[in-house]
């Protein structure tokens, strides 16, 4: 889900296959199957260009080490997609120690090598164009369990935003300070195959971006033929190619408050309310991006339209998967009150199951079920 990374694109849309040596089917089951890159140097924007399947890599041999899980439970029509991927990696480039089947992992987070890419013309000039999408070892540190669903959430949005730590209510009469901080609650389900899923989808979808609206490698751009060109209406006032290489939390593009002007959704004001310690100001921004009336996926897809489309994408597989997410709950603290109590919580899927976001089924409805 995350991370700084070089992406061109994936296999076409809807699943048409091109290269399935991914998976194999027996007896009914189908495994998909991936490699350690032996190389931490890889870089997709290296020049010459080093195809990473030209690299040494090698076969996982812990078996925590393994994206079955999250294919097992993934819609079919991402599993295709999955499938027709040329390669999955397991990014050994976070661990110090350099081992991708036991990583040893300092200060890193999976968000920190994962990517998603389809060659483009400047790396093979007469093709072909292959996909690649690579999910950073460090999911899996020491060979152990990925984070269950809401704790990498929580993760991923103190990575994006670095809400303080000072921002607690100090009670008095020795009494511990209580911390203020948003977070995420139990997401049902919440377990560590939803965390790869997601993951795997983030990653996917920034392929699948350029695919969409790139087709052809190199290409001219087209934003009118997706969902009938509809997809970024009332969300951004304009949509601009993202760079090469897009890094984490980089945001871009200029969002549209949809509904009511007063409802700030704008990434740079959150941050800079928390920059200037403005906690209750940049919570009630936090809020505006994921009240019932509001039209974002998550708060990493108000960065740009880019990671709007991401986002989008990844809800869309997360609400399809075999068991549904049907809950990831935002806590808030009501700081109206003395002392501040949790409020009732900003929760996009329990709200998209209860039919009160027409806006995100439009857009949600843009991509495969």
């Amino acid at each position: 889900m995350i991370r700084s990374a070089l992406f061109f694109g994936v296999c076409l849309f809807f699943a048409t296959p091109c290269f399935a040596g991914l998976c194999t089917t027996s007896g009914g089951k189908t495994t998909i199957s991936a490699t350690i890159l032996g190389s931490t140097s890889f870089d997709p924007n290296a020049s010459p260009y080093v195809d990473p399947s030209t690299l040494t890599n090698t076969v996982p041999t812990n078996s925590t080490v393994s994206i079955q899980g999250a294919y097992n439970i993934a819609p079919s029509f991402f599993q295709t997609q999955l499938c027709n991927l040329d390669g999955i990696y397991f990014d050994p480039k976070d661990c110090t120690n350099g081992d991708g089947n036991n990583c040893t992992v300092s200060n890193a987070t999976p968000a920190g090598d994962s990517w998603g890419y389809r060659e483009h013309p400047s790396q093979k000039p007469n093709g072909p164009f292959h996909r690649y999408l690579g999910l950073s070892a460090a999911f899996w540190p020491q060979g152990n369990t990925p984070q269950i669903l809401s704790a990498y959430e929580n993760t991923l949005m103190q990575l994006l935003i670095n809400w303080p730590s000072t921002d607690v209510y100090q009670p008095g009469g020795g009494n511990p300070p209580v911390n203020l901080q948003p977070s995420f609650g139990n997401a049902t389900p919440d377990n560590a195959n939803m965390t790869i899923l997601a993951a795997l989808a983030h990653e996917y979808g920034h392929i699948l971006w350029y695919d969409t609206f790139r087709p052809t490698p190199g290409g001219a751009y087209d934003f009118k033929s997706f969902c009938r060109g509809a997809f970024y209406t009332d969300t951004w006032i304009s949509v601009n190619p993202p760079p090469s290489w897009r890094t984490f939390g980089e945001s871009d593009g200029e969002p549209i408050a949809y509904g009511n002007p007063k409802y700030d959704t704008k990434v740079g004001d959150l941050a800079l309310s928390l920059l200037g310690g403005h906690y209750a100001k940049a919570q009630n921004k936090l809020h505006n991006m994921y009240r019932t009336e509001a039209h974002w996926a998550s708060l990493f897809g108000a960065f740009s339209p880019d990671e709007d489309f991401v986002e989008m994408f990844v809800l869309n597989v997360l609400l399809n998967a075999n068991t549904p997410l049907t809950s990831l709950p935002l806590n808030l603290y009501d700081r109206t009150q003395n002392p501040p109590k949790l409020g009732t919580p900003d929760d996009i899927a329990a709200d998209y199951a209860a039919g009160k976001k027409p806006e995100l089924g439009r857009r949600i409805a843009c991509f495969p079920h």
